[in-house]
């Protein structure tokens, strides 16, 4: 079970660059899993932290530029903040096969 301390913790650390491997999947689990309003509350209700968070979470983990964009998209984040990150996350995405 991961606490509310855990998940602040979590944050700190993505939003420092310092995140571990575990600290990226607690973060990333809140984005997929939870309501991105979620991360609203626990970000004290700030819309640029909110932002920073998802902006570093991508660039710690390109993979998780599509959680970021849909937890954007469902904010209602600014367009050219959601467009960064896919751009940061497209190296990461499998190649389409023809």
């Amino acid at each position: 079970m991961v606490t509310p301390d855990d998940l602040r913790a979590a944050f700190q650390a993505v939003l420092a660059g310092t995140a571990d491997a575990l600290a990226i999947s607690r973060v990333r689990r809140v984005v997929a899993d939870g309501d991105p309003l979620l991360l609203y509350v626990h970000l004290g209700h700030r819309e640029t932290a909110v932002e920073r968070l998802l902006e570093a979470l991508v660039r710690l983990d390109p993979t998780a530029a599509r959680l970021a964009v849909v937890a954007g998209m469902h904010l209602r984040l600014a367009p050219s903040l959601i467009a960064a990150w896919a751009r940061l996350g497209e190296g990461s995405l499998p190649k389409k096969k023809q």
